[in-house]
């Protein structure tokens, strides 16, 4: 099998102990985004899971999967990597899991240092080989301001993200949007976002490969992850209730604002003219279920 190379711009990501971003499907066919550990083995992914958890029987169900990192000293500068599944094993899972909590945490074992060693008797480590199909890279253009969840306003502590997370959609996080390719393969985007107490919101353009995956399937994930401690996030399983065009440029300049300390989207982030180049909406995620935290945090 012909596998997408990694470029050596963005390999460290792939390498380092960063907080990639799974995106797999749940057996309707609607994406799952999860947190997890990786390394590369030659030109092949490989990630490490529980057997039983959910994105290991989604995985085995169906081997499409997108791995999106992203550089947490500049988020802009990120790597998705779209492929599959082509074997899933427990042979060597110990070690592995070990050979990531050395990687990520500098300890030499996953049960007793990264969780509890009576939890070794309950949960048995997978390995996924994930073959690279496609590879899409940013290279960040400038370094943005710090990631920062936001002290949540009261008003927004009653909707369905709970308060204790829902500042994660508020602040400067960059979350990672998953949206459905018209063949069914997960894709996964950095984006800017924001949650109004009801639905999280999403600024892009019909003309985007996610504005035009949503308007076709409105099946969607976004995961954001607290940039100080990765064992911290909250998922958004959900559908887009609605695409519109009104109050698109105000979201843009409003999370443009946020994220960056600049006062316009067309003119400080991209030229004026694109925006006559271009149809920015908004999109309004109805949260169906929402997930916090790693399992073993």
């Amino acid at each position: 099998m012909l596998l997408a190379p990694i470029p050596q711009s963005h390999v460290d990501l792939i390498d380092g102990p960063y907080a990639p971003a799974l995106a797999t499907l749940m057996p309707g066919g609607g994406p799952q985004a999860t947190v997890v550990w990786c390394n590369r083995d030659g030109g092949y992914i490989l990630l490490n899971t529980m057997r039983g958890f959910q994105k290991e029987r989604n995985m085995r169900r169906d081997p499409r999967v997108a791995l999106l990192v992203a550089d947490p000293a500049n988020p802009l500068r990120n790597i998705e990597v779209r492929g599959r599944v082509v074997a899933m094993t427990e042979e060597g899972a110990h070690a592995h899991n070990d050979a990531l909590t050395m990687l990520y945490l500098g300890k030499p074992h996953f049960f007793g240092d990264a969780v509890p060693a009576e939890l070794s008797s309950r949960f048995t480590p997978v390995i996924c080989r994930v073959s690279p199909q496609r590879v899409r890279v940013e290279d960040g253009g400038g370094r943005p301001l710090g990631a920062a969840a936001l002290a949540l306003p009261g008003a927004l502590g009653s909707g369905p993200i709970p308060a204790s997370h829902a500042g994660l959609l508020c602040g400067t996080v960059f979350a990672v949007l998953v949206t459905r390719m018209p063949g069914g393969q997960p894709q996964a985007s950095l984006v800017w976002c924001d949650y109004d107490g009801e639905d999280v919101l999403i600024s892009t353009t019909r003309e985007r490969q996610k504005g035009r995956n949503m308007a076709a399937d409105p099946r969607v994930a976004l995961l954001a992850v607290d940039p100080a401690n990765n064992s911290r996030y909250v998922e958004v399983r959900g559908t887009v209730a609605e695409i519109a065009q009104a109050g698109a440029i105000d979201l843009a300049d409003r999370l443009t604002q946020r994220y960056t300390g600049k006062g316009r989207f067309y003119g400080d982030i991209y030229p004026a003219e694109q925006r006559e180049r271009e149809t920015r909406v908004v999109c309004r995620i109805r949260p169906a279920t929402v997930n916090t935290d790693a399992i073993f945090k």
